[in-house]
This record gives structure tokens, C-alpha cells and sequence, in this order.
């Protein structure tokens, strides 16, 4: 938290009041307090105020005359007593304001109700009829000649707006010529002037009171103050707080505190599934290392997750801790050395004005605390199970921690997990580079073409290219795993259009390569039209990005180019093509990416079959790391080795996106 919110600025030194014993200073100040209590006397006109603002000023009139006795000896006193005088002054003025100002508005409001009655039926409202009524006319006159077209329609919009304009100023002029509108205005105007004066009053005495708060040093009772408040704060943040004489914050805290800390031992405990009815629950922190003990009652899931997130709640709460002592260290410091602490008034300003980003994003580190920093711990943390193994499948067995078991045989290239991963992350970046580059560079062959100026259509065929967007991917995907099915209409329908010279082959073998075409079994053909699928889903961002950027680019660039002499394909590659690549650079990241975790075409086309014949249980032929993750986690009920996976795909994707953005032209011009 900032200092600045902290404390009201520090004074290096000061002179001290109290130069004797503490408990004598204290006993002398009660005893002058009490003889200045008998000796007050209000001198206040009980006849100008009512009761309870005869009460108000009394009261600190009365703390005025006892503080004024001996601010001499005390620098609170001090504070006190101008304080009092402050308040006593902004009291009068105040009540003195509400009275005067009640009187004007009484009189103001009864003048219009009266000359409302005076002038209801006067000339100026007559002159105001007029203008209504010749406006209407007007109006219906300029709609009769828009109805037999004999005006357009931008004409009769104009001239619509030009009566209504006219008629409006007409009857301005007359309402400020008008005594009733006239006293209207000023009732308006007075009311503003009146809030804002109380406004004014209100600002002018807050300063003051700050003022005074900055201005008269504090002298500390207590001796080490700041090491006091620290392990008060450190006990329960809040109670160093109002230690360093901040009430109102300190007690709010303290609440807080409280609620927060009961909180976080209901869990630490293991004892949110007894508050919360809750047939099956964990044991808190202690449930994180055991996982329970006895099998079929004990779930290890709910030790797992209930440890986790009691872990979460004491990092909170430890960071929580770490600030409240830092701001009790920092007030008690400065206030042994003179400063005063910041009123309520004063943290509140604070926490509308600089600290209002604090308060503004607060809501929303909490929400990502435990929507993506916690389920991202709860997977890194199953990683180091054995989750999932014979005799650990939850919720009848249970679930032991196996170190980096689980990492070891990815690893393990001489393994059979460890050639399956070799496998599938081999086939998953040759996919990520292969959708990408395909899809980019149909797109862009495909806006070069439109932009062509020799191309007719261009709009038609721009909405044609379009027209892929229209249509969900699912379902489309789903429309292609029906055509290329191994009996599906491109065999039995689109083949012999397409071939219609098979039926004359006499060689068998040729006459299925054309005709009974092993769209799913066969793997390099399942792969080619992936890539085909994939260009069909994916050209089209870039077609559209592509078209905006070609027609952005200077016209000017390409005719200084044909003055020179330049071919097309000169033009494309030096002008055309670094242009786009500065673009579109960044992108191709976030693409390669996207392709390298196209989960929806590969699953739903094929569940990334074909089924390898050498590893019948181990990934499919065009299986991708995060299609293999899905397997290992729906089908054979292996999370912990699917999280794993999980992180190392993360951990690969974010060093490749990292290296390749930073090495992008458009990072290195903006940093």
C-alpha cells in the first residue's frame, strides 16, 4: 500500500510537551480538564438557534474552553481545541446559511406560484401558442409535399429540422422577455447557488481539519509504538490499526479480519465439509499430505483439491498479513517521530482519488486467483500422483504422491510412454506448421487475386470467401466427416463425376485408388485432407486481414516501381510482402499456436485415428498432444499423466510464442 495513504507526512523532529513522568502528565491533564468543566459558561443566543443547534454548539464551545486551559502543555489539546473552534465556526455559518437560504427559497418558490396564477392566460403564452401552432402547420405542410415527392429526402429532413429549430428560438426569446419565466430562471439559478455554496462550506471545512491534522505534531504516549502496533497487527490485522489511532479503518479491518481468518482456519482445519453439510469432504492441510487413509471412505480428490485451495486461502491471507504489519510499522514509525495519522476522511479520499486502481482491480485478481491461478496449481500438483495407476483410481482406491514418476516416463525415450510422446509431438508440430502455413498461404494468394485489378466481381466473389464464417466449424466438420466416410457421397456421388474413366479400368487396383478412396484408414491420405479441411476453416481470417492491409498500402509505392522497370514478382517481394510479414507476423504466432492445439477438427473428424497397428493402446495415427490428453483422461482415467502432458505442452507453446515474438520486427520497433 502506499506510504502516501500511510501517514500524513513525517516531521523529523519536534519539541516535546512532556518532559515529566507520563502517568503525572496524564494526571494533570484530567485534573485541569475537570476545573475547566466547572468553570464553563456558553455564551451562545439561545434565541437565534433551535434545540439541537443550541445542543451542537454548546458542545464544542464547551471542548473549546476546556482544551484552550491547557493546550499549552499538549499537543492533542492543541489539536483539540482548534478543532473545536473549527467546528464551532462552520456550525454557525452553516445554521446561519440553512436559515437565510429557507427564507429566499420560501419567498422565490411563493413568487412563481403567484405570478403563475397572474399570468396563466398573459400575452407571452398567447405569442407561445402561436409559434406551436404555426410549427405544427409547418410541419404538416412540408410532410404534404414529401408525400407526393415533390421535395427528396434529404430536403424534407433539412427543412424539418430547420422549423423545429426556428420555433424553439422564438419561444426562448419570448420566455426571457416573460417576468414568470424570469423568475423561474432565478429560482433554478438560486437553488444551484445555494448547493453549491453548502458545497463550498462543507470543502472549505474539511481542509481546515486537515490542516490541522498535518500542522500540530503528535506526541506518542507509548514508548516503541511501531513494534507495538506490528504485533497487535500480527496477532489480527487491525487491532495495530486502531492502536495507531485510526478507529473507524481499524475496526473495519478487524471485522475483515476476522471473518477472513475464521475463513481460512475452517479450512486449514478440515472442517468446511461439517459447516458446509457436506457428505464427503477432506482434512484440510493435513489431507494434502495424508490423501486419506482408509480406502472406499476416504477420496483422495477431495484431500487433493480441499489442501490446495486451503494452501491458496493462507498465501492470501499470509500476503494479507505481510501488508497490514508493513502499515502498522509504517504509522507507528512516523508517528513517534511526530507525524499524525490519516483521518477516515483522509483514507477515503485516498482510496477514491490513488487508490481507486487498488479498489477498482482488487475484485479482479480474485477472480483470476481462482478461476486460472488455482486449477493451474490443482493440474501442476496432480502431476506429482500416481492418479490415475492400477489400484489408484478414485473414489474407491486411493491416491499417493509418486514425485516426478510421471515426468520420468515421458522421458524416457527408451519406454513406450516416452516413444508415444516422441509420436505425437512430432506429428502435433508438423500439423501446427502445416495448418498454419497452408491456410496463411491460401488466404494471401487468394487477396492477391481479388485485389488484382484486372478481376471482375469483386464483391461477389469477396462474399463467396466469406461465406465459410457463415457456418460453424463444428459443423462443418462434421458436414466433411460425412462426405469422406470410407461409403460416404465422395465415393458413391462426387468420385464418378469427377473419374468418370474408372469404370473402363480393367485393373482392379487402380479402379479402387479412384473409386473406393480409404479416406479414414488410410494414413497420408487422412492427413492430406486434414490439411484441406483445416485450409477451408481457416484461410478466411486471413483473406479478410490480408484484403484490408493490400488496400492500405500506397499506390504511390507501386508506380515509383513501374517507373523503374519492376516486374510483379519484384513488386510483390519487395513491397507487397514486407509490408504484410510486419503485419501479420505477430499472428502467425497466435495461428502456429491455435494449429498446434486444433483439438475440434482432429477428434471430431477422426478421434485421431487411424489406430496405430504397432501400439493398438497408445495414441491414433493423426493423434496431436492435446487430443492424446483427452484420450489419457476420458478413456483410460490417467489425469495424472494427462497433466503432465498438459504442462509440457504449455511450457513448449510458450517458450516457441515467446522466442518467435520477440524476434518479430514489430516487437523490436516498439521496444
Amino acid at each position: 500500500m502506499d506510504k502516501k495513504e500511510l501517514i500524513s507526512g513525517e516531521k523529523e523532529s519536534f519539541e516535546p510537551l512532556i518532559n515529566s513522568n507520563y502517568f503525572k502528565h496524564f494526571k494533570m491533564i484530567a485534573k485541569m480538564k475537570r476545573e475547566a468543566k466547572k468553570d464553563f459558561k456558553s455564551n451562545i443566543d439561545k434565541k437565534e438557534w433551535t434545540n439541537i443547534q443550541i445542543k451542537q454548539l454548546i458542545f464544542w464551545e464547551k471542548q473549546a474552553f476546556i482544551y484552550e486551559k491547557i493546550k499549552e502543555i499538549d499537543y492533542d489539546a492543541l489539536s483539540k481545541f482548534e478543532i473545536a473552534n473549527v467546528k464551532l465556526d462552520y456550525l454557525k455559518k452553516k445554521f446561519k446559511m440553512q436559515k437565510e437560504d429557507w427564507i429566499n427559497f420560501s419567498k422565490s418558490a411563493k413568487d412563481i406560484r403567484v405570478k403563475a396564477v397572474e399570468t396563466n392566460d398573459s400575452k407571452a403564452q398567447q405569442e407561445i401558442n402561436a409559434i406551436n401552432s404555426k410549427k405544427i402547420k409547418d410541419l404538416e405542410n412540408i410532410k404534404s409535399l414529401r408525400d407526393n415527392k415533390k421535395v427528396s429526402r434529404a430536403a424534407y429532413k433539412a427543412e424539418k429540422k430547420r422549423i423545429k429549430m426556428f420555433a424553439k428560438s422564438d419561444v426562448r426569446q419570448i420566455k426571457m422577455l416573460e417576468e414568470k419565466y424570469n423568475k423561474r430562471e432565478n429560482f433554478i439559478f438560486d437553488s444551484y447557488r445555494l448547493i453549491k455554496g453548502r458545497q463550498n462550506l462543507n470543502k472549505k471545512h474539511r481542509a481546515e481539519l486537515q490542516y490541522i491534522n498535518k500542522k500540530n505534531p503528535f506526541e506518542s504516549k507509548i514508548k516503541g509504538r511501531r513494534w507495538f502496533a506490528v504485533g497487535m497487527n500480527a496477532l489480527l490485522p487491525g487491532l495495530g490499526t486502531i492502536l495507531n489511532k485510526q478507529y473507524i479503518k481499524g475496526i473495519i479491518q478487524t471485522i475483515f479480519s476476522s471473518i477472513f481468518l475464521a475463513f481460512v482456519l475452517i479450512f486449514a482445519l478440515g472442517k468446511f465439509g461439517e459447516v458446509s453439510d457436506m457428505q464427503i469432504h477432506g482434512q484440510g492441510l493435513r489431507g494434502l499430505f495424508t490423501l486419506g487413509s482408509e480406502p472406499i471412505i476416504d477420496d483422495s480428490r477431495y484431500f487433493l483439491i480441499e489442501g490446495i485451495v486451503t494452501t491458496v486461502f493462507l498465501a492470501l491471507y499470509a500476503i494479507y498479513l505481510y501488508i497490514s504489519v508493513r502499515n502498522a510499522y509504517i504509522v507507528g514509525k512516523a508517528m513517534e517521530k511526530g507525524s499524525r495519522p490519516n483521518t477516515w476522511k483522509e483514507t477515503r479520499k485516498y482510496l477514491s482519488e490513488d487508490g481507486f486502481s487498488y479498489v477498482v482491480t482488487f475484485p479482479l485478481y480474485l477472480i483470476i486467483t481462482f478461476a486460472t491461478i488455482l486449477p493451474l496449481v490443482v493440474s501442476i500438483v496432480i502431476i506429482f500422483t500416481n492418479y490415475g495407476e492400477v489400484g489408484h483410481v478414485p473414489p474407491g482406491d486411493l491416491i499417493t504422491w509418486s514425485g516426478i514418476d510421471n515426468l520420468r516416463r515421458i522421458f524416457d525415450f527408451s519406454g513406450q510412454e516416452g516413444k508415444r510422446f516422441l509420436n505425437v509431438l512430432s506429428w502435433s508440430f508438423i500439423w501446427g506448421l502445416g495448418a498454419t502455413l497452408t491456410s496463411t498461404v491460401a488466404g494471401i494468394g487468394l487477396a492477391l487475386m481479388v485485389n488484382n485489378k484486372r478481376i471482375k466481381g469483386k464483391k461477389l466473389i469477396r462474399l463467396i470467401y466469406i461465406l465459410p464464417t457463415a457456418i460453424p466449424g463444428l459443423i462443418t466438420i462434421l458436414y466433411f466427416k460425412i462426405i469422406f466416410a470410407n461409403n460416404g457421397m465422395f465415393n458413391q456421388e462426387i468420385s464418378p463425376i469427377l473419374f468418370p474413366w474408372v469404370d473402363k479400368l480393367e485393373n482392379a487396383a487402380t479402379h479402387a485408388q479412384f473409386s473406393d478412396i480409404k479416406w479414414k484408414t488410410d494414413v497420408s491420405t487422412l492427413k492430406s485432407l486434414l490439411f484441406v479441411i483445416n485450409i477451408w476453416l481457416g484461410f478466411t481470417g486471413m483473406f479478410l486481414l490480408v484484403t484490408g492491409l493490400l488496400q492500405s498500402i500506397s499506390q504511390e509505392l507501386y508506380e515509383a516501381a513501374d517507373v523503374d522497370g519492376a516486374n510483379s514478382f519484384t513488386k510483390f517481394s519487395k513491397i507487397t510482402a514486407p509490408l504484410l510479414m510486419y503485419q501479420i507476423a505477430p499472428l502467425l504466432i497466435g495461428a502456429f499456436v491455435g494449429g498446434f492445439n486444433n483439438f475440434g477438427l482432429i477428434y471430431l473428424f477422426n478421434e485421431g485415428g487411424p489406430v496405430n497397428s504397432q501400439d493398438l493402446a497408445g495414441p491414433g495415427e493423426t493423434d496431436i498432444l492435446l487430443s492424446y490428453v483427452f484420450k489419457l483422461v476420458r478413456d483410460k482415467q490417467q489425469p495424472a499423466l494427462g497433466a503432465a502432458y498438459v504442462l509440457l505442452i504449455s511450457l513448449i507453446l510458450g517458450g516457441i510464442g515467446l522466442a518467435g515474438f520477440l524476434r518479430t520486427k514489430t516487437f523490436k520497433e516498439a521496444f
